[in-house]
């Protein structure tokens, strides 16, 4: 469960370096370097969303993780 966590995070990640390499090359980008952004603050925005979206992703599925492994627990033990 927590390899394929990470191999989906790291797709994530992966999927989001892709889209600024694609914004840069079909010139989409071009207008946002144009004016006052740099080109490292307009990089490292879209770094910072695609680490920020891979560990957002990450703590959901955790929190979701260990949600489950607790009910499945209070099932494995009735009371009474």
């Amino acid at each position: 469960m927590i390899g394929m966590l990470g191999l989906v995070a790291s797709l994530y990640i992966v999927a989001s370096v892709l889209r600024l390499h694609g914004e840069q090359t079909s010139g989409r980008a071009e207008p946002v370097l144009a004016n006052a952004v740099g080109r490292l603050r307009w990089a490292a925005g879209h770094l910072a969303v695609a680490f920020g979206g891979s560990a957002l992703l990450m703590l959901l599925v955790l929190a979701e993780h260990s949600v489950s492994n607790r009910t499945d627990h209070v099932h494995d033990h009735p009371s009474g």
